[in-house]
């Protein structure tokens, strides 16, 4: 008895419909790869967008909608600057995993949050030639690909960005300016603030009492110690501070409740606060160095700065969380010139 021969219709890629034949499944396709295999591969270049022009393409009209401006300068800055010189000229259709490779190895002083930024931002832009037909896979999700595991410093930011954040905490929600203002204006962990009631407030002495640490379980918030001993601490209220805590309330200071808020409310919070205002890419620890590095700046004695941080080991204040301002040395060039010859 004669085999039944296998047919399916497909469709190739130029609309064209056809038929494929064989005895097999296999025998079919194998003889229209043979007959068509050509139109699958990779689309040809003069039918394709160049990619920087793609890339603009897609920044302006499908991103810039969308992005705070500050993240959209950030995206911008990264094309300009390091995306598009290097894939300039090719078709975005033919760019593959060994050119985004070839990219990243060029980048090995990148950081580890710069590559990883940069990789989105590519993979969205393949995400979106795929989808206009330019590109049959991104070559940003291959296994192979390996991206640059420097790991930035954690360092303090610069008095005008710290200034800059100042001017702005105005446009936050109440609550959010008050949790921003209490870590940037303390020097305490997030933890610290989180575990802030109110009672710990003390308006008439001008102090704040650091008592207790929150940590998180599985998104559950456990009320503990300190970090040390030395985290048992009070913590001068700044001019810049008082505004946020002049009406004292009860329970915890940052979420108003009688338990402190979870880490998933910490982190909706803090996505929130970034929507609205450029934090400068600080993150709450940074303001902690900042802080600590605005008392040096101001003449603080080293002991009371270590006394503010709660640390056992002043080798740790003055030399982890201290930084040089080329502001403060700037001016300290200043001050001898003026002192040695005037």
């Amino acid at each position: 008895m004669a085999s039944t021969r296998q047919r399916f219709h497909i469709t190739l890629p130029n609309g064209e419909k056809v038929w494929l034949t064989g005895n097999t499944a296999a025998d079919a396709f194998s003889s229209g790869l043979q007959k068509y295999g050509a139109m699958f591969s990779k689309p040809k270049e003069e039918n394709t967008p160049e990619f920087g022009t793609y890339a603009l393409e897609w920044l302006h009209t499908y991103k810039k909608p969308k992005l705070r401006q500050t993240t959209y300068r950030s995206y911008e800055s990264q094309l300009t600057k390091h995306i598009i010189p290097f894939f300039k000229g090719k078709p975005v259709g033919t760019v593959a995993t060994a050119d985004i490779q070839s990219f990243f190895n060029e980048r090995g002083h990148l950081s580890k949050s710069s590559a990883r930024q940069m990789r989105i931002i590519l993979h969205e832009i393949f995400t979106g030639a795929i989808e206009d037909g330019y590109c049959s896979k991104d070559p940003t999700q291959s296994k192979r690909l390996s991206l640059p595991e420097k790991v930035t410093k954690r360092e303090a930011l610069s008095t005008g960005d710290f200034r800059d954040i100042i001017s702005n905490l105005q446009n936050l929600k109440a609550d959010d300016a008050r949790l921003l203002a209490l870590l940037m204006f303390t020097g305490m962990r997030r933890g610290e603030v989180l575990g802030l009631h109110w009672d710990d407030i003390d308006l008439e002495d001008g102090l704040i009492y650091v008592r207790r640490g929150v940590t998180f379980k599985s998104n559950q918030s456990i009320v503990g110690k300190t970090k040390s001993k030395a985290g048992i601490r009070s913590i001068p209220i700044s001019h810049q501070l008082l505004p946020y805590l002049s009406q004292p309330e009860e329970g915890y200071i940052v979420g108003g409740g009688d338990e402190p808020i979870t880490e998933s409310t910490f982190d909706r919070t803090w996505q929130r606060i970034e929507r609205t205002i450029d934090l400068h890419g600080a993150t709450p620890h940074i303001f902690r160095h900042t802080y600590l590095t605005q008392l040096s700046s101001a003449g603080v004695a080293p002991k009371t700065i270590q006394a503010i941080a709660g640390h056992s080991d002043i080798n740790i204040t003055m030399n982890r969380y201290v930084h040089k301002l080329d502001e403060g040395i700037l001016d300290a060039g200043k001050k001898f010139s003026e002192l040695t010859f005037c």
